[in-house]
């Protein structure tokens, strides 16, 4: 029975490990991680949010209206953050571009919107466990060590069966 277990947490252990790389892999500049319309991200990442949330956000441009708060890569200067912004008036400017006019009279594309904060799907106190796996120390910790590990116990297994190294010694 302790077999089955140990099998099914290395099991859930490899796909905790997929599941990471995955996320690092798809990074953009912001950090953040896409995949298609899906924009997944830590809520550390937003300026002035309540932090350990892990935010799952579908951008659909055609359900923001006046009045909505909406979340968007900040480039108008050179950090990589995500602000928030309510939206004052819409122009689409032609079938795939919609530009907001947003606070400050700054104008947003719609290629840098994530969502509407009314679209989100927050986990909470996931955002903390993400935070530190994807840090470096934290990787390091949780993915590289505990690997590096249960190569050495596999290699360790192979040279005490195998008939070669029982002869050597």
């Amino acid at each position: 029975m302790e077999k089955y277990f140990l099998r099914i947490g290395f099991i859930l252990y490899i796909v905790f490990v997929i599941f990471i790389n995955f996320y690092i892999l798809s990074y953009n500049f912001f950090e953040v991680a896409n995949f298609g319309k899906y924009t997944f991200f830590s809520s550390s990442k937003i300026k002035d949010y309540q932090r350990g949330y892990f935010i799952i956000s579908s951008k659909n441009n055609k359900d923001v209206n006046v009045g909505d708060t909406i979340y968007f890569y900040n480039s108008y200067e050179a950090k990589s953050e995500i602000l928030s912004s309510v939206v004052f008036e819409i122009s689409k400017n032609n079938e795939n571009e919609i530009t907001y006019q947003i606070e400050n009279n700054k104008l947003l594309s719609s290629s840098y919107l994530i969502g509407k904060e009314d679209d989100f799907t927050k986990v909470p106190f996931i955002g903390y466990t993400v935070d530190f796996v994807t840090s470096t120390i934290g990787y390091f910790l949780t993915i590289f060590i505990p690997l590096l590990w249960l190569f050495g116990c596999r290699v360790l297994k192979i040279c005490t069966n195998s008939k070669v190294f029982k002869n050597v010694v």
